[in-house]
């Protein structure tokens, strides 16, 4: 897929090598692809000029995006495509805007920009080890038609999940009638497997295919992608795409499912020494027996784990049924929060996790809280998985007593959202914790000096940001 991008539209890139020589050795097959890199770099001298592999699309006007030129272009590049790539950044020349996004697999899933037709777009790219740079320069000169960037499962992908949802991303938006030409089919032995295609966002850059029954166990299959996949102008896909994969064999029992990915805190600086906790289903009977396993990030906040598991085997919130594991990730020091959630068997790669610096305040005190719809699953309901019918994300605060007494905390939407759940626990585990569900708004609970509470603010997996307003008191005794 990157050759048949490369020819968009006629541009130059900048190749800037420089290998640091003190990568860390616990990363033998990274080291691999960056000393490869750094080869074909010294067999040509200067500058290397070659195509652009990114794919841009034809402008189009869109007043929410794009309110001061009018138009957007959608900015992509395939899966695979850049080894390592870590962040790229788009500058439109004539404006002066510039939008950052990381990576995906190698690849850059499509991204908004404000621009028109003639406009230069400068996009740099950075990589996650040593200082390896490439840069491009594109002139949009329209697009060629679109592209797929990835698929999830990926080519040749092998223990999938029985209960899959099929996921492609193509460079630009899809026309609506590309769902109703069969341009998308799934078979196996060339036998068609039945099912629904539907876009998965609104955009209609991410089409769906959901079989209407789980596929069959250790079985090969085809999904194929031809070009009677269109964008919204009429140009058909540029070159049909066939991909093979295999599900999995629950009764070959546990397998090992490789996770990579990379631990940074809030402002996105690498966290070395960051310790993840991978728990995973080891058994079925007689109960379901849970193990877990760990692994520290390196001097680049990078980390490799190879996991075992049954495959598809664990069930989380809706949406989440082929999650295998959940992680636990903690800072090497105090001022960060663990966070916790769920992976997907069928998505276990390239995670990016941003570790929240702790935030404490002293009983008494107020605080503005915003719950974000990917903040962390509260702790208590990771330990049983699901112990309830509605999953919770939360946000977390550690409150500080000044003496023994009763702590009182209020939480009280500030945005029209509706009461959150609450939930409290000493951070030496001496007590039980404590909660409401639903909740009233306000939890009193006893205290003891010296032992800080870890209080999360909590809202319904699924539901959007929410802000409140926490506020303690304490009664001293």
């Amino acid at each position: 897929m990157a050759r048949s991008a490369g020819d968009d539209v006629g541009a130059n890139v900048v190749h800037t090598h420089s290998l640091n020589t003190e990568l860390d050795m616990r990363a033998p097959a990274l080291i691999a692809l960056v000393t490869a890199v750094a080869c074909r770099g010294i067999d040509t001298p200067g500058p290397m000029t070659l195509p652009t592999p990114f794919v841009v699309s034809t402008p189009h006007p869109d007043a929410k995006l794009g309110a001061n030129r009018g138009e957007i272009v959608w900015v992509a590049l395939p899966a695979q495509t850049i080894v390592n790539a870590d962040e790229v950044t788009i500058r439109v020349a004539s404006t002066g805007e510039t939008v950052s996004v990381k990576a995906v697999n190698g690849g850059l899933d499509p991204v908004p920009v404000s621009a028109a037709l003639g406009d230069q777009l400068q996009l740099t790219v950075t990589k996650d080890i040593g200082a390896d740079i490439a840069s491009y320069g594109i002139a949009i000169a329209g697009s060629k038609g679109p592209v797929v960037i990835r698929t999830s499962p990926p080519p040749k992908k092998r223990d999938v999940p029985l209960n899959t949802v099929i996921v492609i991303v193509f460079s630009e938006p899809i026309s609506p009638e590309s769902l109703e030409r069969g341009a998308v089919s799934l078979t196996s032995s060339g036998t068609p497997i039945s099912g629904t295609l539907a876009f998965a966002d609104s955009a209609h850059l991410t089409m769906s295919f959901t079989p209407d029954a789980p596929l069959a166990p250790a079985t090969d299959y085809t999904m194929t992608i031809t070009q009677g996949v269109t964008n919204v102008d009429g140009q058909s896909l540029r070159q049909s795409m066939v991909v093979p994969f295999t599900t999995t064999d629950p009764s070959v029992g546990l397998q090992k499912y490789e996770v990579t990915g990379a631990v940074t805190d809030d402002a996105g600086t690498p966290l070395a020494g960051a310790l993840l906790y991978f728990s995973y289903l080891q058994s079925y009977a007689p109960g379901w027996t849970y193990s877990q396993m760990h692994v520290q990030t390196d001097g680049a906040g990078r980390f490799v784990a190879d996991i075992p598991g049954l495959p598809g085997s664990m069930k989380g919130p809706p949406g989440t049924e082929d999650a295998m594991a959940f992680l636990d990730f903690a800072s090497a020091g105090e001022s960060y929060d663990s966070d916790s959630r769920y992976i997907l068997a069928s998505a276990m790669s390239d995670l990016r996790v941003h570790l929240t610096r702790r935030r404490e305040i002293a009983s008494g005190d107020s605080m503005s809280v915003f719950v974000a719809p990917d903040n962390s699953i509260c702790v208590n309901n990771t330990q049983d998985m699901h112990p309830w019918p509605t999953e919770w994300v939360c946000a977390t605060i550690h409150v500080m007593p000044s003496s023994d007494g009763q702590l009182t905390i209020t939480a009280t939407p500030t945005d029209g959202a509706t009461l959150p759940g609450l939930e409290a626990e000493p951070e030496d585990w001496s007590t039980q914790y404590f909660s409401l569900y639903p909740t009233t708004g306000t939890l009193t609970f006893p205290v003891t000096h010296g032992v800080p509470q870890r209080l999360m603010v909590e809202i319904p997996w699924g539901s959007s940001g929410a802000n409140f307003m926490v506020k303690t008191t304490l009664v001293p005794r």
